[in-house]
């Protein structure tokens, strides 16, 4: 045997995309596209029994346990569950290993489910991990969870306001669309760039990966499929995609972001190959013709 690697990617969506794959006997194109589309959480489903043992410690709290213990782990574009969980998970990795890491946590900081699953349960030895090294006291995964929560809910009232019913996923986790080179100017990139509100995490079907070191946009859509596509080998021309754009790169043209919409909600275009059927439909022609 040979040691190829000791970083392989969590199985969370593998496992949920058999789990989709398991529920019916036949699939079609419609449920394939559906299965794309999913955005249940398993990490955050299996963490959550571990995250809601924990005491509030204050009014607040008590009302944010109260919305996680009534979900489902959907990382749906309006609800607020996943916003606070994931900023509840954010601020506990913070507590978790930053005194360790010291000056390269911020390189590291990711969500690292699988690592925090074993923390959280006390697989082996990882519950040590929640003791604080730079204090001369203990402290336990239990303080570490009450504390990281109350910073959540500050950290997000700051954010999103006070009331924590009106929070949006969606909202906290737009996909921005960077315009090369216009993106990187203050001004231009809001003409240029193009962002729009999106479902899923790190762990979902339908990925969405943030970056908790971004101090001011931390659970924003990094990466994510950029097209879609189910294919019908029997009939290509019911097959279908979707890309996170538009068709065009003219950002004076009405199909500069025509899909984005759609992608966001996971909804398709349907594929033809004919081209007599692209002919009939309407369309524009652009000619570039060189100055003679």
């Amino acid at each position: 045997p040979h040691f190829l690697t000791s970083e392989w990617h969590p199985p969370y969506r593998s496992r949920r995309i058999h789990e989709l794959l398991d529920a019916a006997p036949r699939h079609s194109v419609e449920s394939f596209a559906r299965i794309q589309g999913d955005v249940v959480s398993l990490a955050m489903r299996e963490s959550l029994p571990h995250l809601l043992k924990v005491r509030a410690a204050s009014e607040p709290a008590r009302r944010a346990l109260a919305l996680l213990e009534r979900w489902d782990g959907s990382a749906a574009p309006d609800r607020a569950e996943p916003v606070i969980a994931w900023a509840w998970w954010r601020e506990f990795t913070r507590l978790l290993y930053a005194d360790e890491l010291g000056d390269a946590f911020r390189g590291q900081w990711t969500a690292r489910a699988p690592f925090v699953a074993n923390v959280l349960s006390g697989q082996g030895d990882h519950a040590r991990w929640c003791d604080d090294v730079r204090t001369p006291a203990p402290e336990s995964c239990e303080q570490l969870l009450a504390a990281s929560l109350e910073a959540a809910l500050a950290d997000l009232t700051q954010r999103y306001g006070a009331e924590m019913t009106k929070w949006r996923w969606g909202e906290a986790h737009v996909a921005r669309h960077e315009h090369r080179p216009f993106g990187r100017h203050p001004l231009l990139q809001l003409g240029f760039d193009i962002r729009v509100p999106t479902p899923g995490d790190t762990y979902t079907v339908n990925v969405g990966r943030k970056n908790f070191g971004d101090e001011e946009r931390p659970f924003a859509n990094r990466h994510a499929a950029s097209l879609r596509a189910v294919y019908d080998l029997a009939d290509l021309e019911q097959s279908l995609y979707i890309h996170s754009g538009g068709q065009s790169g003219n950002v004076l043209s009405p199909h500069y972001a025509a899909f984005t919409e759609a992608w966001a909600k996971n909804e398709y275009i349907r594929m033809t190959t004919k081209r007599s059927v692209l002919d009939a439909q309407p369309h524009r022609l652009l000619r570039l013709t060189p100055a003679r």
